[in-house]
């Protein structure tokens, strides 16, 4: 019961699973991204860095230290430091990233 308490607090990036590699994507949502499906997979498989087993052990030490919250990964952590930014300064970096990741999955 505590642990599941406690998850809510948490904020987690991208693990390294295998459900973006099993993903299926519907004709709209390809046509959409732009991308192939497997150039999509082959992306996240680059960009989640965080193994499962390295978010496991993040969350039962944040639980046992009685933290409110856990950033789950470096993209977590540059997610919290986004949110600090004003908003508009926050808007073009997130766009700009787009961009790029987009530019750099082709």
């Amino acid at each position: 019961d505590r642990m599941l308490r406690a998850l809510d607090e948490y904020v987690i990036g991208g693990i390294k699973t295998n459900i973006a590699r099993n993903a299926r994507f519907d004709e709209e949502t390809v046509r959409m991204l732009g991308q192939d499906p497997d150039r999509l997979a082959d992306a996240a498989d680059r960009a989640f860095l965080t193994t499962p087993e390295k978010a496991a052990k993040v969350i039962v030490a944040a639980v046992e230290g009685n933290r409110r919250r856990a950033f789950i990964g470096p993209d977590a952590h540059a997610f919290r430091l986004l949110s600090q930014l004003p908003p508009g300064v926050y808007q073009n970096l997130i766009r700009m990233g787009t961009l790029l990741g987009s530019k750099v999955a082709r």
